[in-house]
């Protein structure tokens, strides 16, 4: 049987750890900073992350120092310990790296940036929309999102005609769905009219958006979204128009059940039954016959919320079904619906069922 052999950056870390541990703090700190200049870049990387768990403000300096190393690795053990600190000075430092050539390192820094916060990381996290990496522009947009209506202002100043940034389709996508993270009306006119942006992308970002806000003045560009011609657009609106509270939009939505799409078709089932308009009920009766089976989910599903006695033989229909989730949910609807008379489902079932041969 082979011999184990422990990595040497494990056994320096292990002893002074356990150094610290028995209370010689000063001690084993100063040993860990010296040690970050090991040859051995897995060592330097080792001791920046305990020294990140530690959180000594003495440490920022050497640590600062590592954000310059050859190694990846070192440079985001540096990054996460800095962000750990949480100290403002370390901020310049840390800005640099956004443009560093390993993605992994960038995604580092943008989180600790979003750590330490602070209106002047505003710029960084909204240059970061421009990273190539999905993970770098999700943590920005979500960041801009946690800054509140301190971050309206750049994002605006972003989308305006005249800055390049907004050439960039996708940064015009991003900067949308943070105001929508953001949720200040402030940010309605601008988004009304990235609703109607050239790009798909754009427009889809801009409808969920708006939905977000949920601002009355949301409503008619909403319902002028479910016209679109991309249908990931269309999806949107409906799920915006689900949460705007306003009745006016039952109608657009039931328009929408008749959409080529089938997922349209099936979150404007699902919003309607959120609304719960008695009006929707014969149309989602109708839509108990799509070739989707998700679609006709939702409608029964809707049916369950909004319907009456009307719909319960359209329900009862469902129950031999090929499909078992349609006549799982098919019983439950039935069963709500039995609810509101006062009645168990199998009281109901009967009633009607005589009611049927009676005629």
């Amino acid at each position: 049987m082979g011999v184990i052999t422990i990595p040497r950056y494990q056994t320096v870390t292990k002893k002074i750890i356990e150094k610290y541990e028995s209370g010689k703090r000063a001690e084993a700190i100063n040993e860990l900073v010296y040690n970050l200049r090991d040859k051995d870049f897995k060592v330097r990387a080792a001791c920046a992350e305990v020294l990140g768990n530690i959180g000594d403000l003495r440490t920022i300096e050497p640590l600062n120092e590592l954000l310059n190393d050859d190694y990846s690795e070192v440079r985001i053990a540096a990054v996460q310990a800095l962000g750990k600190i949480g100290d403002a000075r370390v901020l310049d430092s840390l800005e640099g790296l956004i443009n560093d050539e390993d993605s992994e390192v960038r995604l580092v820094t943008i989180k600790a940036l979003s750590r330490i916060g602070g209106e002047r990381i505003i710029h960084s996290l909204i240059k970061s929309l421009d990273d190539s990496d999905s993970r770098v522009q999700t943590v920005a947009i979500e960041s801009l999102g946690r800054m509140g209506p301190k971050a309206i202002d750049p994002l605006l100043k972003t989308l305006l005609p005249q800055n390049p940034a907004a050439s960039k389709p996708h940064i015009r996508a991003f900067a949308a769905k943070a105001l929508g993270e953001i949720g200040d009306p402030k940010a309605m006119d601008t988004l009304i009219k990235l609703v109607d942006d050239p790009n798909s992308f754009v427009r889809l970002n801009a409808v969920e958006a708006l939905g977000r806000i949920d601002n009355p003045r949301a409503v008619k560009p909403l319902i002028k979204a479910l016209e679109d011609k991309e249908a990931e657009v269309r999806i949107n609106a409906v799920k915006a128009l689900k949460i705007v509270r306003s009745e006016e939009v039952v109608e657009n939505l039931i328009e929408a059940l008749q959409d080529s799409d089938s997922r349209v078709r099936m979150w404007a089932a699902d919003a309607l039954g959120v609304k719960g308009t008695v009006e929707a009920m014969r149309p989602l009766i109708s839509l108990l016959e799509d070739s989707d089976p998700r679609v006709r989910e939702n409608a029964v599903k809707a049916l369950g919320k909004t319907g009456d006695e009307e719909a319960v033989e359209p329900l009862m229909e469902l129950l031999r079904d090929e499909d078992e989730r349609i006549r799982d949910v098919a019983d439950k609807a039935l069963s709500i619906i039995a609810k509101k008379y006062g009645l168990s489902k199998d009281e109901m079932l009967r009633r009607t069922k005589t009611e049927l041969q009676e005629e």
